[in-house]
């Protein structure tokens, strides 16, 4: 039987992951003083990311016995990526109400400030409720997207007994 635990526990880590690297851009100043710089440095949160795939792909191919397929391999690495979607909502909350309360608001003014929206639009757009769509639709595409090419890059091949211990 497979079972997931490998993959649960990797889900807990990203999620720990991005409020960490969140409390770091709001510690730099990405969430007020840099906002304009946010969208540039948010984007080196994919090391880290691609980092825990292929961590949590390794130790699923050792689960393995050394032996995975790129279908196990991203089987593997989509039940990772749902555990990062299911507790997307609480990550954010967490991120939008504990370590930067402001930054919403922050970034209503400044595509305000800057005409990328009228005051209306962003206060529609820039809200919890939006942050938390977008963070699951952004997690299903990117985590599908990293599944496939960590799986390819861990597949190991070879014959592995079915009745192999799996978690």
């Amino acid at each position: 039987m497979y079972r997931f635990g490998i993959e649960i526990r990797w889900g807990i880590v990203f999620s720990i992951a991005i409020v960490a690297w969140t409390a770091l851009e709001r510690v730099l100043g990405l969430h007020d003083v840099h906002l304009e710089q946010h969208a540039t440095y948010t984007w080196l949160f994919a090391i880290v990311a691609i980092s825990i795939y292929l961590a949590a792909l390794y130790q699923r191919r050792n689960a393995l016995e050394q032996v995975m397929s790129w279908k196990d391999g991203f089987k593997s690495g989509m039940v990772l990526t749902m555990v990062v979607v299911l507790l997307s909502p609480l990550t954010q909350w967490v991120i939008h109400t504990l370590i930067s309360p402001t930054y919403l608001e922050n970034l209503r003014a400044y595509v305000v400030m800057h005409n990328l929206a009228t005051p209306e639009q962003a206060q529609a757009h820039y809200t919890l409720r939006s942050y938390i769509m977008m963070s699951i639709l952004s997690t299903l595409a990117m985590g599908t997207l990293t599944s496939a090419v960590s799986a390819l890059i861990m597949r190991k091949g070879g014959t592995r007994s079915s009745d192999a211990s799996n978690d």
